[in-house]
This record gives structure tokens, C-alpha cells and sequence, in this order.
């Protein structure tokens, strides 16, 4: 029976290990990506963005919520401060890289909480990339 829980704790704990941490709250109206201006980042495709439509805020949502927790502390430079605003006045910040190189993974860091990283998998930050960079 001890081992039986064991290896249950421990599938679960495995499945949890991908999970993100992050979460997008109810009611979000808008996504404004602001440029980070510095030099030793050659951001010439960085353009001040703000998003609104259902379709693009469903797209950043669903890539946030699939990011997963990067271990250990960052070391980073990040190309965008993004701004989720909500329908009731609250907003959450992040500080966001995505590169316009389809071959990376994305990053999202909590401004409140800037030593953990998230790492957004390449298929949801090369979606990312078509709104950004396009």
C-alpha cells in the first residue's frame, strides 16, 4: 500500500513539474507591450504595441498559461514591459522576450516576482511572434 501511494505521489508531482505557476485572471481587456530600451540589445524590429481584440488576448493568454517555471535564477534582458489590464482596474506586469527568431522559446518574468522565469514553448511564442512581429 506505501508503495502504491509512492508512485501515485510521485506521477503526480511529475505531471505537475510542467505546470505553470501563471495564470491570466477573468476579464482581461487589454495587453500593452512597451519597448525596454537598451544597449546591448539590438531591438530595431521593437515597436510599442497595444492589443485589445478577443482573438489576440486569447492567443497571449493561452501562451502564458503554457509557460513553464525555468529553474534556478535568471539572468536576462528583457525587450517588452507588458501590461494585462482588466475590466475591474487591476493589472498584472511582466517583463516579456520573444526575439523575432522562430527557433527560441519565449520569456515571461512576474515584475512583482522578477527571479522566476517562464519559459513559453516555441509553438505558442512563434504564434506570439506572427502578432509582434508582423
Amino acid at each position: 500500500m506505501k508503495r502504491l501511494l509512492f508512485i501515485l505521489f510521485m506521477l503526480v508531482t511529475m505531471l505537475c513539474a510542467g505546470c505553470s505557476d501563471l495564470k491570466v485572471g477573468h476579464g482581461l481587456k487589454s495587453i500593452a507591450l512597451d519597448c525596454v530600451e537598451s544597449p546591448s540589445l539590438s531591438n530595431r524590429d521593437c515597436k510599442n504595441q497595444f492589443y485589445d481584440d478577443d482573438q489576440t488576448l486569447k492567443k497571449f493568454k493561452a501562451a502564458i498559461e503554457k509557460a513553464n517555471r525555468i529553474p534556478g535564477a535568471l539572468d536576462y534582458q528583457s525587450e517588452y514591459t507588458m501590461t494585462l489590464a482588466y475590466k475591474n482596474g487591476n493589472q498584472s506586469v511582466f517583463y516579456f522576450s520573444l526575439t523575432s527568431n522562430r527557433d527560441y522559446n519565449g520569456l515571461i518574468v512576474e515584475q512583482s516576482n522578477s527571479e522566476n522565469g517562464y519559459s513559453i514553448p516555441k509553438d505558442k511564442a512563434n504564434e506570439l511572434r506572427d502578432i509582434v512581429y508582423r
